[in-house]
């Protein structure tokens, strides 16, 4: 940023290429006189222009609802485009809410078609057994998923491929995959041996069970997991997940605007968000465009 004089006044022009990524630094909000963006606070240099700003901001329908009562005139308005943030669904390409669209197994409000799944087809998941809550073996064991079956009356359950990886496991590219793959940690069981006494110690924990694969048309054996709240230790746990690789995204996070997509990084034609402070007025030194 440069120095420059104009009307008799020294001010910060923001000008360099990085600075294209902020195009609202040194501006005023809504081209409101007196008032100054900068880092994301909206500083007024008058009362009135502090006023002028909050009824533009209201009139733009940004949401200042996060700010009490009592902070709004003494610490500044926090205003933020929450409904702007949206989500794009990626089997039916229409504007979805963005509530819950990273939760395994949710439905697009579409087209009825998964926005994310955390357990798909030759992915992987690293993971320890739990028996009355305590761990069972010294580190985790990985296995190739196979599948996910969710019930509404009883636990849902994870299918795995019985032979537990042994070395890190990249799973098959998919345009909708992410692209972590799986890395046998330091504890993890790399020694084939210990993997099976491991199964064995933990065999009342998982059940075996045959089934035909749609893929091959060949009765496999699969191991099958009681999964009754992911993410948390129960009563009812019987494995800990370390990590798991192979997810599928078929969505993405957009912002709207007017009508129109925006990419999740991509600037809007007004500030996503900013804090309105009324801090400056009646200060020598107002801001940064001062002299």
């Amino acid at each position: 940023m440069d120095i420059v004089k104009k009307d008799g006044k020294y001010h910060l022009e923001f000008n360099s290429p990085e600075m294209q990524r902020f195009p609202f630094e040194g501006e005023p909000l809504f081209e409101v006189e007196d008032t100054v963006y900068i880092s994301g606070t909206v500083y007024a240099k008058t009362l009135e222009a502090f006023l002028k700003a909050l009824d533009k901001s209201l009139a733009n329908n940004y949401d200042d609802s996060i700010t009490k009562p009592e902070d709004r005139f003494s610490k500044g308005i926090y205003f933020s485009q929450q409904e702007a943030r949206a989500a794009e669904c990626g089997s039916c390409n229409q504007v979805i809410s963005s509530r819950g669209v990273a939760a395994h197994g949710h439905k697009c409000e579409c087209c009825d078609e998964p926005t994310y799944l955390e357990y798909t087809r030759d992915g992987a998941i690293s993971l320890q057994f739990i028996k009355e809550r305590q761990q069972v073996g010294r580190g985790a064991l990985s296995f190739r998923i196979y599948g996910y079956r969710e019930h509404t009356d009883k636990p849902n359950e994870l299918l795995l491929f019985p032979k537990p990886l042994t070395e890190d496991y990249a799973p098959p590219r998919d345009e909708k995959r992410g692209w972590n793959s799986l890395r046998l940690g330091l504890f993890a069981v790399r020694d084939p041996d210990e993997a099976q006494t491991i199964l064995e110690e933990a065999q009342d924990l998982y059940k075996r069970e045959i089934i035909c694969d749609p893929e091959t048309d060949k009765d496999i054996e699969v191991l099958v997991l009681k999964d009754p709240e992911p993410g948390m230790i129960t009563e009812e746990t019987v494995f800990d997940t370390h990590e798991v690789a192979g997810q599928m995204h078929n969505h993405r996070i957009i912002k709207v605007y007017n009508g129109q997509k925006y990419g999740e990084w991509d600037n809007l034609p007004i500030p996503d968000s900013y804090n309105l402070t009324r801090g400056y007025i009646g200060k020598a030194k107002h801001s940064l465009t001062e002299p």
